[in-house]
């Protein structure tokens, strides 16, 4: 299905340690708090007016991504991003997913200088929604010295990612693909027992477990998942569609695969492809 596009108002934020965008929205990066691999971590925090959403880095059947640049930044060789568990739920009939009245996003940053501090200048695009869908424009800075304490908010995200598959007893997640006219089809068949009594779906358009399948090159287009359960396993398939709109060589290790249900998420790197 066609993403929908965003063709309505643009908010744009002034630049500053937080934003604000009329009342809709606040911004801020915080920070605080050392990563596994030892770097600083920051975050970018937002909340939001009550009822209003914000959108997950892969939406569902429409929304926008948070996209983030980060030129003008001093000392910085990239930011990883760590996702916390999202919500699946309907609008207008398609199934999207996202955060509703707040998300707090934890980065790890990875300096030039690592005795230095880093100035972050960020960048972000990002869409809200209620009764309408709004693109929103923010730009933040925040000096990170990667000497602040832990901060509640990002141990409290870091703490609320989905688990890893190994946590989850999930084995190899088996795929076979076929070329179709501009791209592959993909069947992914994904070993997760059902739950003894799993929670009610929000909606009757939201099925009890979602599965999203994401390609790590941002060009290539992903459909939704279409997916449905065989005993013990979970049967996804999607369309991947690259730029140039035809067959191309498709890997498991390039593929993500991450299953929410109403009170877990189970994230899967990788798949292998027969």
């Amino acid at each position: 299905m066609k993403r929908i596009f965003f063709a309505l108002m643009t908010l744009c934020c002034a630049s500053g340690a937080a934003a604000q965008t009329e009342g809709i929205l606040h911004a801020e990066i915080l920070q605080g708090g050392i990563s596994a691999t030892g770097q600083p971590l920051a975050a970018l925090s937002l909340h939001l007016a009550p009822g209003w959403k914000t959108y997950w880095r892969a939406p569902g059947e429409g929304g926008l991504p948070p996209v983030f640049e980060w030129h003008g930044s001093q000392n910085l060789v990239k930011a990883s991003f760590f996702w916390p568990r999202p919500q699946v739920f309907d609008s207008a009939g398609f199934v999207n997913i996202g955060y509703f009245d707040s998300m707090v996003l934890p980065f790890e940053i990875t300096a030039v200088d690592a005795s230095a501090p880093v100035l972050l200048h960020a960048q972000v695009a990002l869409g809200i929604c209620k009764d309408i869908c709004i693109p929103v424009e923010i730009v933040l800075q925040a000096n990170v010295s990667g000497k602040m304490p832990n901060h509640p908010a990002i141990s409290a995200a870091l703490a609320d990612q989905p688990i890893a598959a190994a946590a989850a007893g999930v084995d190899d997640v088996l795929c076979s693909a076929q070329p179709i006219s501009d791209g592959m089809r993909l069947t992914a068949r994904i070993p997760l027992p059902a739950n003894a009594a799993p929670a009610p779906a929000i909606t009757p358009a939201i099925p009890p477990e979602t599965v999203v399948i994401e390609h790590s090159a941002p060009a290539i287009w992903v459909s939704a998942a279409l997916t449905q359960r065989s005993g013990e396993w979970l049967v996804s398939l999607v369309d991947l569609v690259p730029p140039q709109a035809k067959p191309f060589d498709l890997r498991g290790q390039d593929l993500r695969i991450t299953v929410l249900t109403d009170g877990a998420a189970v994230d899967i790197q990788g798949c292998v492809l027969n």
